[in-house]
């Protein structure tokens, strides 16, 4: 079920907040981008649903103080529509232009997150091969050592020395791999994370931009399809198309506050 738009920028806010938790390194580049992103998203709709409400709030006080000898002509109406509609019809488009290359972002962040973790699995996978390969080694260096060690003086000190060596060497690689193979551990978690909060910023985002078309729709009705059908109406007309005319704006205005909400 999709969202309003109050419900995704709420949704893309809590977001935000998560994206500062996520990294335990510090900061990330990606992150960084993602949280200006949805912050550019945030700000352009909180600005048409604020310009939007004041547009429906002055143009229902216009429908209300128009006065009677003014109100049974038809052309009122369009010259209302003519002055109120077309700054906010600008603003929406507008925002439907400046959004969706942003949700795109948004939508290449999830890919490229996606092309990591699958990355990660593959270099862990390797290196679990690699670590039970270091074992093995260790394994034979300290049992060449302790084999070495039993014989006592037969084995020879140098040759003691030489498998203690080998023995100290295993542990440091094999420690080495081990302390990679945990940071890559933290990082797929961290980026796991990451993919599931892009995934819910993107079905916000996808939501935020569904809805504003419908709302563009509606506005170049009011501003050029009804402004033009009242143009056409007779004189003999005029009284019975009013109502019509009156009913059609404020149903208009209901839906576009429906849309803003």
């Amino acid at each position: 079920m999709s969202s309003t738009l109050t419900q995704s920028i709420l949704s893309l806010n809590t977001i935000t907040s998560a994206l500062k938790s996520v990294t335990s390194g510090g900061s990330d580049s990606s992150v960084t981008q993602l949280q200006n992103t949805l912050a550019q998203i945030t700000s352009v709709v909180t600005n048409l649903q604020n310009e939007g409400k004041e547009f429906v709030t002055s143009t229902t006080e216009a429908l209300s103080n128009i006065k009677p000898e003014d109100a049974t002509k038809p052309s009122t109406y369009s010259d209302l529509l003519k002055e109120n509609v077309a700054n906010f019809s600008a603003t929406v488009d507008s925002a439907i232009q400046t959004i969706a290359p942003l949700k795109d972002s948004v939508a290449s962040s999830g890919n490229l997150l996606q092309n990591t973790i699958s990355g990660l699995t593959s270099q862990l996978t390797s290196l679990q091969g690699t670590l039970a390969g270091n074992q093995a080694s260790l394994d034979k260096a300290q049992k060449s050592y302790s084999l070495l060690s039993g014989l006592g003086a037969l084995g020879g000190l140098s040759g003691l020395a030489g498998a203690l060596e080998l023995v100290k060497k295993w542990q440091s690689v094999l420690a080495g791999n081990q302390q990679t193979f945990q940071d890559l551990q933290t990082t797929l978690a961290e980026k796991t994370k990451l993919v599931d909060l892009v995934g819910s910023a993107n079905g916000s985002t996808a939501d935020i931009y569904n809805i504003l078309p419908g709302l563009s729709t509606i506005l170049h009705f009011l501003q050029n399809d009804l402004v033009s059908q009242i143009a056409n109406i007779n004189e003999d007309s005029a009284a019975a198309a009013v109502p019509v005319i009156v009913s059609t704006i404020t149903g208009a205005l209901s839906e576009i506050s429906g849309s803003l909400s």
